[in-house]
């Protein structure tokens, strides 16, 4: 019974740490500060140019956070299967 409560509260941990994940990457997303930077013109002209290798970073940033996230929710919702004992969605097939 011991093993039952650790592990439930072990899943429970890391669903709330990708939702902290989830949550950290809505704020990089909202974070436009540095996607634009001042550039000036031959004639003197001071414009904003979108500064695409910070959006990219960010852009990654994110996605490393929704792979991580991803992968633990997974993983949770795999080991939750496997205890009840679904058989109607037994995980992927192996080749050989």
């Amino acid at each position: 019974m011991k093993v039952v409560v650790q592990q439930h509260q072990y899943a429970l941990a890391r669903e709330c740490q990708a939702e902290g994940l989830l949550d950290e990457s809505l704020e990089i997303a909202m974070e436009s500060s540095g996607d634009f930077v001042k550039k000036v013109l031959p004639d003197g002209k001071v414009v904003l140019v979108p500064d695409h290798a910070n959006i990219e970073r960010a852009r990654l940033r994110i996605s490393a956070l929704h792979w991580m996230a991803a992968g633990w929710h997974r993983r949770n919702i795999v080991t939750d299967r496997a205890k009840a004992g679904d058989r109607a969605h037994p995980g992927p097939r192996r080749r050989g």
